[in-house]
């Protein structure tokens, strides 16, 4: 697909390769960091495990606490 970051039901055609949880750092010092600079940051991590782990499509997951989050990785031709 032309997009690599897709919902559920988009990928129903392809190949589930696993899940992935990554973290960044959410807090420097007293401040708390941008939530769209801290969401980027996760999901590159999760482009990157994808790459490593064969995918190239990612569902974005839960997010239990803020800097961390679940990621679907999938091979979709």
């Amino acid at each position: 697909p032309s997009h690599d970051i897709l919902t559920l039901p988009l990928v129903t055609q392809c190949i589930a390769k696993g899940k992935v949880t990554v973290s960044v750092t959410s807090k420097v010092g007293i401040y708390t960091r941008d939530v769209d600079t801290v969401e980027a940051n996760l999901t590159q991590l999760a482009k990157n495990s994808a790459v490593s782990e064969g995918a190239n499509t990612i569902v974005r997951g839960a997010s239990i606490n803020y800097g961390e989050r679940e990621f679907e990785l999938y091979q979709c031709r």
